[in-house]
C-alpha cells in the first residue's frame, strides 16, 4: 500500500499493485478503480394496471417497452480509487439491471429493425426484428406483423453469380422447360392425329373395297354385274 498526502493535508491511500507504479510526488498519474457493487435496489411491486399504461406511454413516446417493466438495479463508482493526474477512467458499465418477474399480462413488442444484409445472387437483400421488446408473457399479446423484410437491390449493386444462378438463368431455365414441354405436347398430338387419320383411311378403304366387291364380283364365271339382266 501506498500513503500519500496532498498539499491542503488530506491522506489517499492506493493499491498500487493494482493500479500500476506511482513515481511519487503530487503529480503522480493513477488510474481509476471501480468500486464494490451495491446491493441489488428498487422494487418489483407494480400494479397490473399502471404497468400498462406505462408501456403505452413508452410505445408512444417511441422507447423501448421494455424499459417500462420493473426492474432492480445495483451500481458502483469509480472511486476505488479516483483517477488522479491524467489517469485512466474505469472501463464498463456503472449499473447493471436485472428484469422483475411480474404476474401481470405483458403484450409483446417488437425490437428495432436489424442492418439490410448483403445483396445475394439473387439480387435481394433482407432485415429482421423479433418480438423480444420484451416477449409477451402471461397471456399479453403476441407482437402484430412480419418478423422479415426484403427488398430488391439491383440497378448496379447486385453483383451477378458466377455459375448463372441469378433471376434471369432462373428465368432462361424456366422458359427452356415450358418450351421444350410445347415442343413435346404438339409432337404428341400430330401423332395421334397421324394415328387417327391412318385409322379412318383404313376404314374407308375397307367399305369401298365391299363395294367393288359387291358390284363387281370377281369371282363370277359370268362376269356379270347386278345390273345384269
Amino acid at each position: 500500500m501506498h500513503r500519500c498526502r496532498s498539499a491542503v493535508g488530506y491522506e489517499r491511500t492506493a493499491d498500487i499493485t493494482a493500479q500500476g507504479t506511482v513515481f511519487g510526488g503530487n503529480d503522480a498519474q493513477m488510474n481509476g478503480g471501480w468500486s464494490a457493487w451495491s446491493a441489488w435496489g428498487g422494487s418489483c411491486e407494480i400494479d397490473c394496471g399502471l404497468l400498462k399504461e406505462r408501456m403505452r406511454v413508452f410505445k408512444e413516446s417511441g422507447r423501448h417497452m421494455a424499459d417500462a417493466l420493473p426492474k432492480l438495479t445495483k451500481s458502483r463508482t469509480c472511486t476505488a480509487p479516483v483517477p488522479l493526474n491524467g489517469g485512466e477512467r474505469c472501463f464498463g458499465p456503472e449499473a447493471e439491471h436485472k428484469d422483475c418477474r411480474t404476474t401481470c399480462p405483458v403484450d409483446g413488442s417488437w425490437t428495432d429493425w436489424s442492418e439490410w444484409s448483403q445483396c445475394s445472387a439473387e439480387c435481394h437483400k433482407f432485415r429482421t426484428r423479433d418480438c423480444a421488446d420484451p416477449l409477451p408473457t402471461n397471456g399479453g399479446q403476441h407482437c402484430i406483423g412480419r418478423d422479415l423484410e426484403t427488398r430488391n437491390c439491383s440497378g448496379g449493386y447486385c453483383k451477378k453469380s458466377l455459375n448463372g444462378s441469378g433471376d434471369g438463368a432462373k428465368f432462361e431455365t424456366s422458359l427452356a422447360m415450358y418450351a421444350g414441354l410445347g415442343c413435346a405436347l404438339l409432337l404428341f398430338v400430330m401423332i395421334i392425329a397421324l394415328i387417327l387419320w391412318l385409322i379412318c383411311r383404313r376404314r374407308r378403304c375397307g367399305s369401298r373395297q365391299k363395294e367393288q366387291d359387291i358390284y363387281y364380283p370377281h369371282n363370277s364365271g359370268k362376269g356379270a354385274s347386278l345390273f345384269s339382266k
